[in-house]
């Protein structure tokens, strides 16, 4: 029996089109027109002035990050329930996060609980959208307006998906997304970021490109990385990107399906269909599960992939990651985070996922025991 991959990219024959023809054309680094083109239509897709790609999501948080000159002692608020990418570069640049818990149903902060952890010492807040939800952008949104914080959207999982009928990216200081392989749109690697000031697109494009002055080659003034985009990912991303809202309906289906599939008998909990502001955009299917014969979802996760079934955990908390005693950071237990990651898992929802694999997967789930 074939194993049945937790995400399976779909990759189209004008995609591997594409690529060929940058390739037939030499353009194979980070030089030439696809980048730019590339980033041009994505900053009118996120209803933005700069869009700049990049290597990685890790990167594009890394560079927004850096280019704040955060100091020691000042606070970074972070959900709790993502990726480390979010954290990583608050550690390096000597700043102190700030936990935030998540709501059990949209995995989400809520912006009272972000809006009590600001304190004078507040410099910026990191919002990410997680599994296809939004946050609820607005209250956070106005207190960091009067208070004079930094807003830095990570919507990764949530591209192409709005909130109040305005795109998310669209909304902070800052957005950035990953462009992975499990992404709404893909370039194997890579990433971008979005920002409508001037001087920080400007700033982000030398952080990319090793800090280059471009008046005098190789005198650095600066230390930046190498975070370039090559122009046969741009050349994928111009394909993939005309076909975003394919994706999305697929997600949409994918999700569909399984909610018509797996028994409501199951002690398995589903995705939210949508909240007050948005429509959940499906980037995974994630659910949780009221375990008796398993330990926590990875025992479950090990007993699905050895009957060819991939699946992944939720995040594990990024408060109680051991890292954080080498910045002497230590953290109280944020309770839900902590269950989420117990009881949560995503099953085989990738843009080239088959139908007859999800009925397959709802089949063995509808069978289990738990």
């Amino acid at each position: 029996m074939n194993y049945i991959p937790v995400n399976r990219p779909l990759v189209s024959d004008s995609d591997i089109a594409s690529v060929n023809n940058a390739m037939t054309a030499g353009w194979i680094s980070s030089d030439g027109p696809l980048v730019a083109e590339f980033e041009a239509k994505m900053a009118t897709l996120f209803a933005r002035k700069h869009a700049i790609a990049v290597s990685s999501g890790t990167f594009a948080v890394d560079a927004v990050i850096e280019s704040l000159n955060l100091k020691s002692g000042d606070e970074v608020i972070i959900p709790t329930l993502t990726i480390i990418s979010c954290l990583s570069q608050v550690l390096r640049v000597g700043a102190k996060p700030v936990f935030i818990d998540c709501h059990p149903r949209t995995y989400n902060v809520s912006p009272d609980d972000v809006i009590d952890a600001i304190t004078e010492k507040t410099k910026l807040i990191i919002i990410v959208n997680i599994y296809g939800l939004t946050v609820d952008y607005n209250p956070i949104i106005t207190e960091a307006r009067r208070r004079g914080i930094w807003i830095l959207e990570d919507v990764a999982q949530s591209i192409g998906v709005e909130y109040r009928g305005q795109i998310t990216g669209s909304l902070g200081d800052f957005a950035t997304i990953s462009l992975f392989a499990n992404k709404n749109i893909t370039t194997g690697e890579g990433g971008m970021i979005f920002t409508n000031d001037d001087q920080k697109a400007e700033v982000f494009r030398r952080l990319r490109n090793l800090a280059f002055q471009p008046y005098r080659r190789f005198v650095h003034e600066s230390l930046g990385w190498n975070g370039r985009l090559t122009s046969m990912q741009a050349a994928l991303g111009l394909s993939q990107l005309s076909r975003l809202k394919e994706a999305l309906l697929r997600r949409e289906e994918i999700a569909a399906l399984y909610n018509e599939l797996l028994s409501s008998d199951l002690p398995v909990e589903r995705p939210l269909e949508k909240t007050e502001y948005s429509k959940n955009g499906y980037w995974v299917y994630a659910i949780t599960i009221e375990f008796s014969r398993f330990k926590d979802a990875h025992e479950y996760i090990k007993y699905l992939d050895s009957n060819n079934i991939g699946a992944r955990p939720f995040f594990y908390p990024l408060h109680a990651q051991p890292v954080l005693k080498d910045f002497n950071i230590t953290h109280g237990d944020l309770p839900i985070a902590s269950d989420l990651y117990k009881r949560g898992l995503y099953l085989p929802s990738g843009l080239g996922t088959k139908d007859s694999e999800i009925e397959r997967v709802a089949d063995f789930l509808n069978k289990s025991t738990y």
